[in-house]
């Protein structure tokens, strides 16, 4: 998931925010000033109300944030990278360069998400009953309701159901357990979808019965499609093990002179790889890859001024590997990134793995259609 803009970096970890949060701060300040609070304190100002709401949406988003640093913190100091964080509609997320590759290092990254959800549970419980003894009404209504709902959030976050935290927790413990991560994942994610479908029937049945349910149906929603894709992309990973990047490279693409422009390349495609040309400079050096599709979207007129160096994307925007690399090790390395992977040896550009050639690779060894894309590890609340 990336984020609609970055707001910063904590220890290091880059935090960004989706604009789906803004109807979650919406929501949630609108319920506080215009309900919540009216009807537990009447009398008091609008600004008041609207002050103590929006306090509360900062500090519901400081909570959740609190959540996904805290699994960031642990992964890095067990030796996992971390993409950064990103808080959306449903919470937040922890985005993990690769998966633990412990089940200790893993239930110790999931337990610190809940962990840090009850500390601040507990800090919150103290304070409102500061703000209490004190006469500060509104602001202790508050902090005790976010004291509740960090509660709330560690306790569903704990159920051991993929992909929440218990669900990694209990994808540890039996990883563990049987020394078998692809059925421990398969397990999990069983346990995910089963979660999520009762989470929708439940929203359903509240819908139906006039109660407010529909939060639920989509909660449900995305823990069962993110258990399905993760229970995919552990039959994928299974099935690329032991494979080399040499397996599932498809040949280097055709070269083409760097001085073309898009029309001589219109006028004499690549008999080759047909979605992407290597550009090279008069000596035999390459200068990057162009993208074929999009320049079907340069006017016909504007193809004869237009040079194919000048749209090269260059090789250091790549990732490289060379061809007896382990290709999960690769696939890991490059975590979420769209471009394709080249693939060099002794200096000269041989291959490339687009995620086409992984599907391909999957299918072959598997019998059916792989998933489209292998999902990021990430742990979110």
């Amino acid at each position: 998931m990336r984020p609609t803009f970055k707001i910063g970096r904590i220890a290091g970890v880059p935090v960004g925010v989706h604009w789906t949060l803004l109807i979650v701060g919406f929501l949630l300040s609108s319920m506080l000033a215009q309900v919540a609070l009216p009807e537990s304190f009447p009398g008091r100002s609008s600004g008041a109300y609207w002050a103590a709401g929006l306090i509360g949406a900062g500090l519901f988003f400081a909570s959740v944030l609190a959540h996904e640093t805290s699994h960031a913190l642990v992964a890095r100091r067990r030796g996992v990278g971390v993409h950064g964080i990103t808080l959306w509609l449903l919470g937040g997320v922890a985005e993990l360069e690769r998966q633990p590759s412990t089940p200790s290092d893993e239930l110790r990254i999931s337990i610190a998400g809940p962990a840090a959800s009850l500390g601040v549970a507990a800090l919150f419980g103290v304070l409102a009953v500061s703000f209490d003894v004190v006469g500060a009404d509104l602001l202790s209504s508050v902090i005790g309701w976010l004291a509740a709902v960090n509660l709330v959030l560690a306790l569903f976050n704990l159920l051991p159901a993929a992909p929440l935290d218990g669900g990694r927790i209990l994808h540890a413990v039996l990883w563990a357990r049987h020394g078998d991560r692809w059925r421990a994942t398969r397990t999990a994610g069983k346990a995910g979808e089963l979660a999520g479908w009762a989470l929708i029937g439940l929203g359903v049945v509240a819908v139906l019965q006039g109660v407010a349910g529909l939060w639920t149906v989509v909660l449900g929603w995305f823990i069962l499609s993110n258990a399905r894709a993760e229970g995919m992309a552990a039959v994928s990973e299974q099935a690329l093990q032991g494979l080399s990047v040499r397996d599932v490279m498809s040949p280097a693409p055709d070269r083409v002179p760097d001085y073309w422009s898009v029309a001589e390349l219109v006028e004499r495609p690549p008999a080759g790889r047909g979605d992407l040309v290597a550009v090279e400079g008069f000596s035999g050096d390459l200068r990057g890859l162009v993208p074929l599709r999009p320049l079907v979207r340069i006017p016909a007129s504007q193809r004869s001024e237009v040079r194919l160096v000048e749209l090269a994307i260059p090789f250091h925007q790549f990732h490289p590997a060379t061809p007896d690399e382990d290709l999960l090790a690769v696939l890991t390395r490059i975590g979420a990134s769209a471009q394709p992977v080249t693939v060099w040896e002794d200096g000269r550009l041989v291959g490339l793995i687009a995620a086409e050639d992984v599907r391909r690779a999957v299918a072959r060894r598997v019998g059916s259609t792989p998933p489209t894309a292998r999902p990021q590890a990430a742990l979110g609340s």
